[in-house]
């Protein structure tokens, strides 16, 4: 969590609207995006990469793309919370996309782009400008290119066919990029993450299950009825 308040995620929180006394903390902060997101990528960049990678790419559903998310991804090579990137659109016009986190393995990049809640809250003009944005980078690599989306995804994440669909026109329309780039897009509620940590019997994982238990009130009430 501490992420959050490095990057100046805590500008949007009133001293007047802070937890009165006796109240809950863990509550409170679970209700703020970027906390959470902070504080579960924070504890799960501390997994192996294997397991790490095993846990997004079981969780998830893939939404669109020309290819399954690959089993292997190799080392995590780094982890960066809200990077600001610089989108140029096919008109000349400049933008600047910041993505939650951007993960870089070996063999991919995974840009994460979260919402708080499981109510369809995604919005494609978010996936292609910030995976647009992606290879746009001066210090781009040669790998594929991965849109996680978690948060936001409604009860079932593969129901977003639409929403990738309007994302896909405005990838390949508005923004410039190699033309060849495909738009992959994979999706999970914070519910599915915690049950597959719940799953793994490691100590890493139960430490973080434990930790999105303390931060998030909503994925404790539904693990029970996915691991049900």
């Amino acid at each position: 969590m501490f992420q959050a308040i490095l990057k100046g995620k805590v500008h949007g929180i009133r001293v007047d609207a802070a937890p009165s006394p006796g109240s809950d903390w863990r509550e409170w902060f679970g209700r703020t995006e970027d906390f959470l997101t902070a504080a579960v990528f924070t504890r799960l960049s501390y997994l192996p990469s294997d397991v790490l990678w095993a846990i997004i790419r079981t969780s998830a559903v893939t939404i669109g793309g020309d290819e399954p998310p690959p089993s292997n991804a190799g080392e995590l090579a780094s982890l960066e919370f809200w990077p600001s990137w610089s989108l140029t659109l096919k008109d000349q016009t400049e933008q600047r996309k910041e993505p939650d986190v951007v993960l870089e393995f070996k063999h991919l990049t995974l840009v994460v782009e979260a919402k708080r809640f499981d109510n369809r809250s995604q919005y494609a003009e978010q996936w292609a400008a910030e995976v647009a944005a992606c290879h746009q980078r001066e210090d781009a690599r040669q790998v594929p290119v991965w849109l996680l989306a978690i948060g936001g995804v409604g009860d079932t994440p593969s129901a977003l066919a639409s929403t990738y669909a309007e994302a896909l026109v405005l990838f390949r329309e508005h923004y410039r990029h190699d033309g060849d780039a495909p738009l992959r897009v994979m999706g999970c509620s914070w519910a599915a993450i915690l049950a597959e940590l719940a799953r793994n019997e490691t100590r890493a994982c139960r430490q973080l299950s434990q930790t999105m238990l303390a931060t998030s009130w909503t994925a404790a009430r539904k693990l029970r009825a996915v691991l049900s």
